[in-house]
């Protein structure tokens, strides 16, 4: 996860963001969660020989405490912090989800999945974490 200042973001919403990212692996690791109920969406990860493929993520909401089908809980919290410096007694998930990929190929890029602007209300997929696994 990010080493970021107090109050400051310290993950992005998936919003078709495109992401450079270099190397093989048979598989994309996602660290997820979602806000106001669970997300998916459709990504397209980009190889160095101009093909494409698309993955999807699935993320329940970090008030869950039930992983997506084929991922894990990746991180688990006792409490919330809240507003005000106060907390809430009921943990906030993260969630490791993954995309297979073609081990032969090289990963040039990712496209984030568009799925919305964090808006209250509206269900948003938050990506802590990416990595070739």
């Amino acid at each position: 996860m990010a080493d970021v200042t107090a109050g400051t973001p310290d993950n992005t919403v998936a919003n078709g963001q495109y992401v450079t990212l270099h190397g093989s692996a048979a598989s994309l690791g996602f660290l997820v969660s979602a806000s106001y109920g669970p997300a998916i969406g459709t990504g397209t990860i980009n190889y160095t020989d101009g093909t494409t493929q698309s993955y999807t993520l699935t993320a329940p909401d970090w008030f869950a405490t039930e992983a997506p089908p084929g991922g894990e809980v990746a991180v688990t919290s006792a409490y919330q912090n809240r507003p005000g410096n106060t907390t809430f007694q009921h943990t906030a998930d993260l969630f490791s989800v993954t995309a297979p990929l073609d081990p032969a190929k090289t990963v040039a890029s990712v496209v984030l999945p568009s799925v919305g602007a964090l808006s209250a209300g509206t269900p948003a997929l938050h990506i802590w974490a990416i990595a070739l696994h």
